[in-house]
């Protein structure tokens, strides 16, 4: 922090590409991650997962997002054969070629970045009008009216052309709501993810044909497409795909689970004792592609509870705010002016006193609150459900100026 001594508490995790054997890490079960070289690999659990800049391959810290469960139940696309059947949980949906037209299933593999692929051909001389018509299955859901499904899946022509083709549209079948086709782009021969998003319009129970349906329409005459589907995913309850949720191979039944990752660091472990009664802490982060629920915690000092506790947190209004509570009632809050787009980079710096709460956003002009009333017991730092990678986080336990705390986030 500029114009201060070095922090006593400082998790770096972007210059130090490590983690601090003081702080613990958790993340029940295994979660996927992208490699500086583009190429996604697992991380085992308990193991955090780093994150880099597509553009650039900059280190940006480490992935902290909430729980979500893959609800496709093959994103692997095993246990399908060339010249014979689908992967398992992909259908045709009774769907056939039309007459003088032949299906095949052409080829299986892994892209160069890990992700899983299926190519099916479509070709003949259609004697009439007919479609190629795919599913990714999810199989039954419970929904509630106005709960959020996504689905995505990549697509690239691969082989032959789009003559004759003139219908691109998608579904996800048996969800109210969302269950008419939509068009999307002709693909071309670079993979590119389309997505089919809304909210279910009812509530119960879907039926056992529910996924995400694509169909390819064809006029009479001759045709001749290689189709491929990549990483198909759909997921329940959020607004973005965040790292892709891939189980472990040869689990082609049943949904899979990415835990959240957490942290949490003592810090009395670090020499900072005392309830911290004041204190400036410097929070960098890349925010998360969207934004799911009231908001997403960035960093919370508390004493175990959120009763007793400074937290920040990016609201549904992409601001960035900062709440001090304590004995379970909200005594001071500071928002930002402007907001932060998502999948952007912020530093927030933020200070306090037994009268007042201070907070500047990428150097900004501090905004402040009046503050009484502080908690009690304050001795740990916690990250979870950011849902993007956190760079840096810094505490010293004495208040530091207004002009200091913009020079710390600028």
């Amino acid at each position: 922090m500029s114009g201060s001594a070095p922090p006593f508490f400082d998790l770096f995790f972007a210059a130090q590409q490590g983690l601090d054997p003081r702080a613990v890490y958790g993340r029940a079960g295994g979660a996927v991650f992208q490699q500086q070289n583009g190429v996604f690999r697992r991380a085992g659990a308990n193991t955090p997962r780093p994150a880099y800049d597509a553009a650039s391959g900059r280190h940006l810290g480490f992935l902290f997002e909430p729980a979500r469960v893959e609800r496709f139940r093959n994103p692997l696309l095993e246990g399908g054969v060339v010249g014979g059947a689908l992967p398992a949980n992909v259908t045709y949906d009774s769907n056939v070629p039309a007459a003088g037209v032949t299906r095949q299933v052409v080829g299986f593999g892994t892209l160069a970045d890990g992700r899983s692929y299926l190519d099916i051909r479509e070709f003949g001389t259609a004697t009439v009008a007919g479609s190629l018509q795919v599913r990714f299955n999810t199989g039954a859901l419970s929904l509630t009216a106005g709960q959020l499904v996504r689905a995505r899946v990549g697509l690239a022509l691969v082989g032959g052309s789009w003559t004759n083709f003139n219908a691109y549209t998608h579904l996800i079948a048996g969800v109210s709501g969302i269950a008419s086709a939509q068009s999307f782009a002709t693909p071309t021969a670079s993979v590119v993810d389309v997505t089919r998003a809304g909210a279910s319009s009812s509530t119960g129970s879907t039926s056992s044909a529910t996924g995400h349906r694509l169909t390819f329409g064809y006029a009479a005459g001759p045709v001749d497409a290689t189709v491929r589907f990549v990483a198909p995913s759909l997921l329940l309850d959020t607004s973005y795909f965040g790292s892709p949720i891939w189980p472990v191979a040869g689990a082609t039944n049943s949904a899979t689970t990415r835990n959240e990752d957490s942290l949490v660091a003592a810090l009395a472990d670090w020499g900072i004792v005392g309830g911290l009664p004041q204190g400036s802490f410097v929070f960098s982060a890349r925010t998360a592609p969207g934004i799911d629920g009231s908001a997403q915690q960035g960093i919370t000092l508390d004493d175990g509870s959120s009763a007793n506790s400074i937290r920040l947190t990016r609201e549904t209004n992409r601001t960035i705010r900062v709440e001090v509570r304590s004995s379970g009632i909200s005594r001071a809050t500071v928002t930002s002016v402007a907001s932060v787009a998502d999948s952007t980079d912020l530093v927030a710096a933020f200070a306090w006193d037994a009268a007042t709460l201070e907070m500047s956003l990428d150097g900004a002009v501090v905004v402040s609150a009046g503050l009484a009333n502080l908690p009690a017991g304050l001795h740990r730092v916690a990250f979870a459900g950011w849902g993007g990678p956190i760079a840096r986080a810094a505490l010293i336990p004495r208040r530091i100026s207004s002009a200091a705390l913009m020079s710390a986030s600028a």
